[in-house]
């Protein structure tokens, strides 16, 4: 049985490294592959190389569903709440017990730059 090469990487690491050193303007990293390409094994690796002090939190996006208000929460839960008071104020400004962000149409091209 022969094992799979190892896919060369050091390209993203590369980016990851200069993103954490805040030598480029990017701050989001997106990474998009068909299933097996190593995705996976790529987190668990950019997780193991950042320096101690940066701060981690995992969000498994297989879950279905998950909403934008559940993912800037879950990642404040984790980075902890204290460093995002802005973000705190704009939510509690905007978010009230009868809101709902449900049936949502997205019309147009959405992009991210």
């Amino acid at each position: 049985m022969t094992s799979a090469k190892p896919i060369d990487r050091e390209a993203e690491f590369a980016l990851f490294d200069s993103m954490l050193k805040e030598e480029i303007e990017e701050r989001i990293l997106l990474i998009e592959a068909g299933s097996g390409w190593g995705k996976s094994i790529l987190l668990r690796e950019f997780a193991r190389r950042r320096p101690q002090n940066c701060k981690f939190a995992k969000i498994d996006f297989k879950i279905r569903g998950i909403s934008l208000a559940e993912l800037l929460s879950r990642l404040c839960d984790k980075l902890e709440w204290k460093h995002f008071s802005t973000l705190r104020s704009e939510l509690q400004s905007i978010t009230r017990p009868s809101l709902s962000v449900g049936r949502n149409t997205l019309i147009g091209q959405n992009q991210i730059q």
